[in-house]
């Protein structure tokens, strides 16, 4: 198996990949309570000015609409985000950039727990 942009072996063979607009974004699984929604990104993705993760706008609606009870944001650095859906609507903010999609951008400080691995 070769390893992806991640550093890991294909992670996304653990799940049902997702393919947004032509992105790779992450991929689905089951678990007891639900389906959850596991986002692998880089470091340098991360929106230093919120101190936070942007999800697109449109795709998060998506998410809700197939139930997803859980999101996790993997970091390649080492990193577990987890959190319910229903935050990143609560808890995020909106941000437009002319170079991306309009997203909502979740503060770290406002997910439900934080791994280090």
């Amino acid at each position: 198996m070769e390893e992806d942009e991640f550093g890991q072996r294909d992670m996304y063979d653990t799940g049902r990949q997702v393919i947004w607009h032509g992105k790779r974004l992450g991929y689905y699984i089951e678990e007891a309570e639900g389906l959850t929604f596991i986002a692998p990104r880089k470091l340098e993705h991360k929106l230093r000015i919120y101190d936070g993760w942007a999800m697109n706008e449109e795709f998060l609606r998506q998410l809700f609409q197939i139930n997803v009870k859980k999101i996790i944001v993997k970091i390649n650095m080492g990193k577990i985000l987890v959190t319910k859906p229903e935050n990143w609507i609560m808890k995020g903010i909106k941000f437009h950039s002319r170079k991306a999609e309009p997203q909502i951008v979740l503060p770290e400080k406002s997910f439900d727990k934080i791994i280090d691995v």
